[in-house]
C-alpha cells in the first residue's frame, strides 16, 4: 500500500502539473504501473494492493487529467478480461471438487452474500441512505470477479504445497456461480429501485413513447375528453373562451358521428377575430380546414416528427382505427413533454448522487 501511494502521489504530481495529452498520460500512466508492479515483485510485496493504491491517489489527486486516461483503457481492457477469464476457467478442475470442497464453497457463497448483505444494510442506515439503497443494495453485491480472483491466483502461487491450489478452486467455482446469479440480482435490484432509464435524452424517449403517452398539464392528449375537441357546430366564441382556459392552440373538428371534418389552428382564431361582431355568429365549420392527415394512438413519436417535418406542419389530430377523433398531437406539446421528462429524470439522477 506504501508503495502505491508512493508512486501514485508522485504520478498525479506529474499529471496534473505537467502533462496535458491524453496519450501521454495514457502511456506515463502504464509506464508507471509496470514500474509498480515490478518493483513490488522486486520486493516480494503485493502488486495487487499497489495497483490498487496507485489508482486511488491518480483518481483522487488528479481527476480531471485521469479521467480521459481512463476512458482510453476502457477501450483495450475488454480483451484482457477475456484472457484473464480463460486462465480462471483453465484453473477449475472438475474432478478435483471432493464433497469437502463442495461443502466449503457453499459455505463460502451463503456466507460472503449473508455478510454482504447484512453490511450494507447496516451501513445504509448508519448514513441514513434512501430506503431503496437498504432494500435492494444486497441484491447487486453478489457479483464477484476481479480482486477476489487476483487475490486467489496470488494465495495459489504463494501457497502451493498448502491450501493455496484448495483456495483456487473453491473461489473459481464460487466465481461461476455468482456469475451467473450476480447479474440476475443486480437486474432486478437496479429496476425495483427504480434507477433504470435515467441517464437519457429526448431522442431516446421518441425511440420508446407513442402518441399516447404523451400528456400536457399533466393531463393525456388522447382522450375523448380532450379541450381540443369541438364539433363542426361549436361557437367561434365557444372555441375562443375555450383558447383562454386552456393549453391547447390547435383544435381538432368532428361531426356528429365522431368522425374528423377538419382542424382550427391559432391562425384561424386571430383571423376571425379581425372581422369583429360578425365573428359571433360563426361556428367551427366556418372557420375550420379540411384536414386529412392524421396519426394514431399507437404512431411512434420518431415517426410523428417525420409527419410534421415533411408536410410542414405544427399540429395532426389523433383518430382511432374506426377514423373517431380521440384529440389533437402539436409539435410544441409534445418538445414540452419530451423536455420535461428527460429534465425529471436528471434531477432523479442528481439526487441518488
Amino acid at each position: 500500500i506504501l508503495l502505491g501511494s508512493l508512486i501514485g502521489f508522485f504520478l498525479s504530481k506529474i499529471i496534473r502539473n505537467v502533462m496535458t495529452d491524453p496519450g501521454r498520460i495514457l502511456a506515463f500512466s502504464l509506464g508507471t504501473l509496470f514500474l509498480s508492479t515490478g518493483v513490488a515483485r522486486y520486493l516480494g510485496l503485493d502488486n495487487i494492493l499497489a495497483a490498487m493504491s496507485l489508482g486511488f491517489f491518480m483518481v483522487n489527486f488528479a481527476p480531471v487529467k485521469t479521467r480521459p486516461t481512463f476512458a482510453l483503457v476502457e477501450n483495450f481492457t475488454p480483451p484482457i478480461y477475456v484472457l484473464f477469464f480463460v486462465l480462471v476457467g483453465a484453473k477449475l478442475n472438475i474432478w478435483n471438487v471432493t464433497a469437502f470442497v463442495g461443502i466449503i464453497t457453499l459455505l463460502y457463497v451463503l456466507g460472503r452474500t449473508f455478510g454482504k448483505s447484512v453490511g450494507s444494510i447496516v451501513g445504509a442506515a448508519l448514513t441514513k441512505a434512501p430506503t431503496t439503497v437498504r432494500k435492494y443494495l444486497p441484491f447487486c453485491l453478489l457479483s464477484q470477479a476481479g480482486v477476489a480472483i487476483g487475490l486467489s491466483i496470488s494465495a495459489g502461487r504463494d501457497f502451493t504445497g498448502t491450501i493455496g491450489p484448495t483456495v483456487m478452486l473453491i473461489i473459481t467455482a464460487t466465481t461461476f456461480i455468482v456469475q451467473l446469479a450476480g447479474p440476475i440480482c443486480v437486474k432486478y435490484g437496479v429496476v425495483k429501485a427504480g434507477e433504470c432509464n435515467l441517464d437519457i435524452s429526448e431522442e431516446d424517449l421518441m425511440k420508446k413513447l407513442k402518441v399516447s403517452d404523451v400528456t400536457w398539464a399533466d393531463e393525456p392528449i388522447c382522450s375523448l375528453l380532450s379541450p381540443a375537441i369541438v364539433y363542426e357546430t361549436t361557437s367561434l366564441q365557444s372555441i375562443i373562451d375555450s383558447f383562454s382556459r386552456y393549453q391547447n392552440q390547435n383544435y381538432v373538428v368532428r361531426n356528429t358521428d365522431g368522425k374528423l371534418e377538419g382542424v382550427i389552428t391559432l391562425e384561424h382564431l386571430k383571423e376571425s377575430l379581425l372581422v369583429g361582431e360578425i365573428s359571433a355568429g360563426l361556428l367551427a365549420m366556418d372557420v375550420m380546414d379540411n384536414h386529412t392527415l392524421s396519426c394514431v394512438p399507437e404512431t411512434p413519436l420518431t415517426d410523428l416528427y417525420k409527419l410534421f417535418s415533411e408536410n410542414d406542419l405544427d399540429a395532426i389530430p389523433i383518430v382511432d382505427s374506426n377514423g373517431k377523433v380521440q384529440g389533437i398531437v402539436e409539435k410544441s406539446g409534445v418538445d414540452h413533454f419530451l423536455h420535461a421528462q428527460v429534465v425529471a429524470l436528471h434531477q432523479k439522477l442528481d439526487a441518488l448522487g
